[in-house]
């Protein structure tokens, strides 16, 4: 439960930040979840990835949810 209101927490979070920039037209910006361990993540719009290839693919780590001792899950969107 408090892994989900966490997560709940993080996606109000982001969606209030720039209203406006998001709003305009043509600012469409593509974001996804990943899940993993440190060492690597399964995105759904990367596929088997590690942090440094998130960034070299043109994304980024927007929110980072410790869920347990090996599972972790990133919150990610394109770069402009």
């Amino acid at each position: 439960m408090r892994i989900l209101l966490a997560f709940a927490s993080v996606l109000t979070a982001l969606s209030t930040l720039s209203p406006a920039y998001a709003a305009a037209p043509g600012n469409a910006q593509k974001g996804g979840t990943c899940y993993g361990t440190v060492q690597a993540f399964n995105c759904e719009h990367l596929g088997h990835v590690t942090v440094k290839e998130i960034y070299e693919k043109g994304w980024r780590v927007v929110a980072y949810i410790k869920e347990g001792p090996n599972t972790t899950t990133l919150i990610i969107e394109e770069q402009r």
